[in-house]
């Protein structure tokens, strides 16, 4: 008999960055970008960060157990019966969640014009679909044999 129990960790998804999407090039980038590329694109996904280590995410850990059942017959036919149990402690945190952002017209301007500052969403942070949270708890039952 075999038994194996594995802790894991979830880890965020996308949590650590924000960002604005769709916004408009500025003047100094299509300026520049119009002297080297044919095409520019036209709009560009902005990405935030306070540095390095500056957020802070709760840990999300899941248990899981699977059992297995071996019984030797005859040489090497061996039928085997295994039961597992996915996040056994039925945890849900959230590992995932909202993160709309749009730029901050007030804060100060990088060397492209690009504003350095972003206002959150009023829907940021929390979760808006049930991806944002762990699978429930789930039995499997699997048999075969083995020769």
């Amino acid at each position: 008999m075999t038994t194996t129990w594995c802790p894991s960790s979830v880890s965020s998804r996308a949590t650590s960055l924000n960002r604005s999407a769709g916004q408009a090039l500025t003047a100094t980038q299509t300026a520049i970008g119009s002297a080297i590329y044919p095409d520019l694109p036209t709009s560009q996904t902005i990405f935030y960060s306070q540095g390095r280590g500056s957020e802070f995410f709760e840990n999300a850990h899941l248990f899981d157990l699977a059992v297995t059942y071996t019984v030797p017959v005859v040489k090497r036919l061996r039928p085997w019966v295994k039961a597992e149990v996915r996040n056994m402690f039925n945890s849900t945190p959230l590992i995932s969640y909202n993160i709309t952002t749009r730029p901050d017209p007030a804060s100060p301007r990088d060397a492209l014009g690009i504003p350095t500052g972003f206002i959150k969403g009023s829907a940021f942070g929390t979760a808006t679909t049930s991806t944002n949270y762990p699978f429930p708890r789930e039995f499997f039952i699997s048999t075969g044999i083995r020769f």
